[in-house]
């Protein structure tokens, strides 16, 4: 079995970079991302060339290069700092790769068409209000028969599968006396408005908006089904869950692989789409 993210830390920490190396990145949220996205990528043996819409810091685009692929990573610089992107330099020359970043925006990407045979835009589109400018120039820049993979928040998401429950011990019992409480992220408007998120996205929203765009929608997966949902749920309740959130994923993170065998929607939705 293929472990996601292994790649090297930043740091000169030999057990942060024993971790990464060997354990690869210990976050629960990414590591399921991350499993539901490369479960749509296409087997290939041929070198694509793929740009990283919102790279972030660089997860997928350096997973893809350890992959054999020619990766170019884009950012507009919104979430990380030019500070970020020096650490993230140094993460790809560790491990022996090239960090090719430009920064641009997804509503007007610095190519010209017929650029790449595919695209990655990983928890991004929902945090932009002009998503039918994205889905255009998605289109323009892939090649002909090229195919993009996004990752999103479905339906429900920021309410959350367990949140109800959490709210009911905030609002209703002795426990929201005690100061461990993620207010922001425990409420449904507050926390869609910390994380910059316009918009969820069911499967149904994403079929039209590949027909609207002339994508055909190839194949999709749910993320946080169960345990997924509730492991995420509890870093966006609870302040000391995500404080320790490195050490608690060794616990939390084997039990989500269950969630492969529960026949429910999650919380987060991947798709892949090929232009037509």
């Amino acid at each position: 079995m293929t472990i996601l993210f292994q790649r090297p830390h930043e740091s000169t920490s030999f057990l942060k970079n024993f971790c990464y190396r060997f354990i690869g990145v210990p976050h629960v949220g990414t590591r399921l991302r991350g499993r539901a996205v490369f479960a749509l990528f296409p087997r290939t043996k041929k070198q694509l060339k793929i740009l990283e819409i919102g790279c972030g810091s660089a997860y997928f685009s350096y997973e893809l290069q350890k992959r054999g692929h020619s990766v170019t990573s884009l950012d507009s610089l919104t979430g990380i700092s030019r500070q970020d992107l020096n650490s993230i330099k140094t993460i790809f020359s560790k491990g022996g790769q090239t960090f090719q970043f430009i920064e641009g925006t997804a509503t007007r990407l610095p190519f010209p068409k017929n650029s790449f045979d595919a695209i990655f835009i990983i928890d991004v589109i929902e945090h932009i209000q002009e998503e039918n400018k994205v889905m255009q120039e998605i289109h323009r820049v892939l090649k002909p028969g090229g195919f993009f993979i996004a990752s999103t928040p479905a339906l429900g998401f920021h309410r959350g599968r367990f949140k109800r429950f959490f709210r009911y011990l905030h609002q209703h019992t002795f426990f929201r006396r005690l100061p461990f409480w993620d207010t922001i992220q425990l409420y449904p408007e507050t926390h869609m408005k910390s994380e910059g998120h316009v918009r969820e996205y069911s499967l149904e929203k994403w079929r039209a908006l590949c027909k609207k765009h002339h994508f055909s929608l190839e194949d999709y997966t749910y993320e946080y089904k169960f345990f997924g949902a509730f492991f995420v749920e509890l870093y966006h309740t609870f302040s000391f869950v995500d404080r320790y959130g490195n050490y608690l994923f060794f616990l939390f993170y084997p039990w989500t692989f269950l969630d492969a065998f529960l026949p429910i929607r999650g919380t987060g939705i991947a798709i892949c789409a090929k232009k037509c």
